[in-house]
């Protein structure tokens, strides 16, 4: 409440008060004393209750909350969103003070603030001691309010609006709108803003989310705004806590529901059926189709007459005044009148996708033509509304008898939606209970195609078995059978069960290619990609892949695994910045068209992508992300290995003991997993982690520079022969070879050949190791500049350490100026976090993620020694120990 208070006084005042002066004021007001004393040289209050105009709102506003909001009429109230109006009925009045006349016209509809300004001008005028009175009275001084002019004659209102000969001035107001008055000023509806201040004026505290969204609901009309708030107060639909309003349930109050309902009952029978029948079809009242669905829209005007609808365009006041009226037709009425709609709107040109929300409100069971037309949304608008989309095919699935032809179809559209969506909890129930069932063998086959698609993004064994099981149903859907077959030798291969994977690919090429389905075939030429790759190939395997992007026609972000793959290929060979750009276009996509699971996917390949260009900061934040994700849903066991690998691997680059035995824990629990892939990894991270000898286990997805760890390690032979067989004219796999094998012979020679072909490596911590091998000062600087902007500190002062052998001393240039020890990067995301940026803004102005800034906090709070956003604000604020910047 007091930030509240605050801010309302730097956004409406222009002048500040002292607190001491404050403090007395509002001890005066507590004891009852409403005459608020403010500082001598802003002016004051004078004891009749005459004040300077440019403060009166703002002070009533600061007074109003230390009263409870009790005592607002005494001070005359709070004209939000009217001050324009309000100076304008000033003027006018200080010039019949003055000795001049005027007419001023208030045009509006019903609950605009009408009234409600005419008592703001009375007010006005006993501050400048005018006389007020109404019609009819001979006034010879003064103001004369004339309230709902519309209502008088042609001859009375041209009197009204004719210039007044003496000093009076006519006020009139209209919710129709009148020519010829020599000032208007009309009412429109206030802003969200403006609304939500009336809200707090009204309630002595500010709304939350859920309450902004209902008075928004209301429309900008303000009285109907304070109905709706005093009505739920009444009925304890608002908690007041903290300063906050909180709307405990969204109902409409009975005194909103009465008055509605009180003008509905007024109307004429024939006017009241057709003001139910438009608020059915919708907010806006389109005349032709109202006519098509009832017969004629007559009556129409009786409704606008009783301000429900307004007259051009026709529409409901606010969505309020609609939803009360439809409630008050039984719902089976609702749907067969909205129905009937659909047919009306369809015949005029409008499409299924376009009509969602109306089939959606209406279809029901045994409707075979809305069943039609919400599978056709559905299909319009599976691209770019999935929700929705997903939404109209379980409907067309739940009102489909199981005997229909169709039910089979249905079902896996249902299944396939849902898990496009990423509503795995829904599409699983869904699919187990479709599975449970005596399902025709097409519709068993589809629905655990669907489901294996969905369960690739979080178990690869979940997805094995699926296949496993679609692929033996006796089906005639060839093609689906295919794309199982295809789909579980690829998952096969990338859980490292190569021996089953190379005999699983051959039946998925020839059944794919039997089938003539692209798709499959696709899939099935990634498989083979991923078994040349493990098997030392890796020209077949990028052939492979060349040929499966030619097959493929879904788009690359929604194709995962396989474009995951692709990345994952494309980083080991070396085009590191190229794989990046990719898994950044899919992610970006799949996040723009609302796809979880392929997010997933895309963010468990990034960080694999990450870690192989030397990107620490950015691998650990995005293998945070993947951690999250996989909370959030389902566990996927090769998600989290993948993040916890490359944590292990970041701690190891920097020398953090903590990181490092979190990684040796972490290597031992996954070499128990059942499988071979993740046993591989984990195998290869506790090794390295306890810094023994690593047996012939490589992790998952399979990095050569690995190969050279391997080497210094064991000075195994056979290794480099398969290295110098694989490199193939890959200069990223060329250098990995000949620095291997200088490394094996203790070749200089080799290694500074090595250290030439991998100097313009876009991999940092290759380079770097390449460079460091190849000894001499020039090459140590390099590589020291390397591990620095990969912030590897472990290999960094290892090499600084080299340096001072030879008698080059370097500082550290990941140091700041300063004595906090911050890099550039962290000092300038301390700077941006204690001026007060969110871990958001700071992503955007260093264009990295979040998750990236949270990172960088971590470390940041760690150098320092603190704990809190405020700790580091106080420190950067602090001049003996804040950095300086470069």
């Amino acid at each position: 409440m007091a930030q509240y208070v605050a801010g309302e006084f730097q956004h409406r005042l222009s002048v500040e008060v002292d607190l001491a002066a404050q403090a007395y004021a509002w001890g005066r007001l507590c004891r009852g004393d409403l005459q608020l004393p403010v500082h001598e040289r802003h002016g004051g209050w004078r004891r009749d209750g005459a004040h300077r105009a440019d403060m009166r709102c703002d002070v009533r506003f600061c007074v109003s909350f230390f009263l409870g909001f009790r005592d607002l009429r005494r001070l005359g109230g709070i004209m939000r969103g009217r001050e324009r109006e309000v100076e304008t009925l000033r003027r006018h009045i200080a010039a019949v003070a003055a000795g001049r006349g005027g007419v001023v016209l208030i045009e509006a509809p019903a609950g605009y603030g009408k009234t409600r300004l005419l008592t703001e001008a009375q007010e006005i005028a006993q501050t400048f001691g005018v006389a007020w009175q109404k019609l009819p009275a001979n006034a010879v001084s003064g103001v004369v309010a004339v309230d709902d002019a519309h209502w008088c004659d042609p001859r009375t209102l041209a009197e009204l609006r004719a210039e007044p000969e003496g000093p009076v001035l006519r006020i009139l107001t209209s919710t129709k709108p009148l020519d010829g008055f020599p000032v208007t000023l009309r009412l429109g509806e206030l802003d969200d803003e403006t609304i939500e201040r009336i809200a707090a004026d009204e309630l002595g505290a500010l709304p939350d989310a859920a309450l902004k969204a209902a008075i928004r609901e209301a429309g900008g009309r303000p009285k109907v705004v304070l109905d709706l708030l005093r009505g739920l107060r009444e009925e304890g639909a608002i908690a007041i806590e903290g300063g906050t309003a909180r709307l405990m349930r969204n109902v409409m109050p009975a005194r909103s529901l009465a008055g509605i309902r009180s003008r509905l009952d007024k109307l004429s029978d024939r006017a009241r059926r057709v003001t139910q029948v438009a608020a059915v079809l919708g907010r806006d009242v389109d005349r032709a189709e109202l006519a098509a669905v009832v017969g004629s829209d007559d009556g129409l005007d009786e409704a606008v007459a009783a301000d429900l609808i307004t007259e051009n365009p026709p529409s409901f006041r606010h969505e309020v005044v609609r939803a009360t009226i439809a409630e008050t037709l039984p719902l089976s009425v609702s749907r067969a009148l909205l129905r009937q709609a659909v047919d009306v709107r369809l015949a005029a040109g409008r499409t299924a996708d376009q009509l969602a929300d109306e089939l959606l409100a209406c279809a029901t069971d045994g409707d075979g033509k809305a069943i039609l037309l919400l599978r056709k949304a559905a299909s319009r608008l599976s691209d770019r509304e999935p929700r929705l989309a997903a939404e109209c095919a379980v409907r067309a699935l739940e009102l489909t008898p199981r005997t229909a032809a169709e039910f089979a179809g249905i079902a896996a559209e249902a299944v396939r939606l849902l898990a496009a969506d990423g509503r795995v909890d829904q599409c699983r129930e869904i699919a187990g209970r479709l599975l449970d069932e005596e399902l025709p063998s097409d519709a068993e086959v589809r629905i655990r195609l669907e489901l294996a698609r969905l369960n690739a993004a979080c178990s690869y064994a979940k997805t094995i078995a699926l296949c496993h099981a679609g692929r033996t149903v006796p089906s005639t859907e060839i093609n689906v059978r295919a794309r199982l077959s295809a789909l579980e030798a690829l998952t096969t291969g990338i859980t490292g069960k190569l021996a089953v994977s190379r005999e699983l690919t051959g039946r998925a090429l020839a059944q794919a290619l039997a089938a003539g389905d692209r798709e499959a075939q696709a899939t099935a030429r990634i498989a083979a990609s991923v078994l040349a790759f493990h098997r030392g190939n890796w020209s077949r395997a990028r052939q492979h892949q060349r040929d499966a992007i030619a097959l493929s026609d879904v788009p690359f972000w929604a194709w995962v695994p396989e474009g995951c793959w692709i990345a994952l290929l494309t980083g080991a060979e070396g085009e590191t910045d190229r794989a990046l750009a990719l898994a950044d276009d899919a992610l970006r996509a799949a996040r723009d068209n609302g796809r979880p699971t392929a997010v997933g996917q895309w963010e468990m390949t990034r960080v694999r992508l990450l870690l192989d260009a030397g990107r620490l900061d950015d691998a650990e934040g995005a293998a945070r992300v993947v951690l999250e994700l996989a909370e959030e849903y389902g566990r996927n066991d090769f998600a989290i290995a993948t993040a916890r690998y490359a944590l292990g691997r970041i701690a190891l680059y920097r020398g953090d003991p903590e990181g490092i035995a979190r990684a040796a824990a972490d290597g031992e629990q996954l070499a128990g997993h059942r499988n071979p892939a993740l046993r591989a990894t984990g195998n290869w991270l506790a090794a390295l982690a306890a810094g023994r000898e690593p047996g012939p286990d490589r992790p998952t997805p399979y990095d050569p520079a690995d190969d050279v760890v391997a080497v210094r390690r064991t000075r195994d032979r056979q290794l480099l022969t398969v290295m110098q067989r694989r490199a193939q004219g890959i200069p990223l796999l060329e250098g990995l070879a000949l620095q291997a094998r200088g490394l094996f012979e203790e070749d200089q020679d080799l290694l500074r050949q090595a250290a030439d072909i991998l100097r313009t490596s876009p991999r940092l911590l290759v380079k770097a190791s390449a460079l460091e091998d190849a000894g001499g000062e020039t090459n140590w600087q390099e590589a020291l500049a390397a591990y620095e902007t990969a912030g590897a500190h472990a290999d960094a002062a290892r090499v600084r350490a080299r340096l001072r052998d030879v008698g080059v001393h370097r500082r550290r240039t990941d140091e700041s100026d300063g004595e906090l020890g911050l890099t550039a990067t962290e000092l300038t995301v301390a700077q941006l976090v204690a001026g007060g940026a969110t871990n958001r803004v700071v992503a955007e102005r260093l264009f990295v993620s979040p998750h990236t800034v949270d990172t960088h906090l971590r470390h940041i709070y760690r150098k320092l020694r603190i704990r809190s956003r405020v700790e580091l604000t106080r420190v950067m604020h602090t001049p003996t120990s804040a950095p300086r910047s470069r």
